[in-house]
């Protein structure tokens, strides 16, 4: 069984971290990212059966690891979404986890 590993935001360490994981064959990766520019310009990149390209956050899913790799300003709204709507067992923040004290005191009651 191949473990799901969900990669949002496609920046350069968004890329960075797809490019370490994408020959591991025991994973199947979903990559999130809103700019369709983007996905097109990796899917011509990395053309693989491996990889499932969305342009919405999913709802309802197992994910063996999350890697959350967006700007600051989005980062506490996602998590919120991606928490409260899937299952995780790992999830992984890219740079600060928020840019507010406020943001990180309302995760803390998640």
């Amino acid at each position: 069984m191949k473990r799901k590993i969900l990669i949002i935001g496609l920046g350069g360490i968004g890329e960075a971290h797809l490019k370490s994981i994408i020959n591991y064959r025991n994973y199947q990766i979903e990559v999130c990212e809103k700019d369709l520019k983007k996905i097109n310009i990796l899917k011509s990149k990395y053309n693989t059966n491996n990889i499932k390209y969305i342009t919405r956050l999913p709802k309802n899913k197992k994910y063996y690891l999350c890697i959350i790799s967006t700007n600051p300003k989005e980062r506490f709204g996602i998590a919120k979404a991606i928490i409260k709507c899937n299952n995780l067992r790992y999830i992984l923040f890219e740079k600060f986890v928020f840019s507010k004290i406020h943001n990180y005191e309302k995760m803390a009651n998640y």
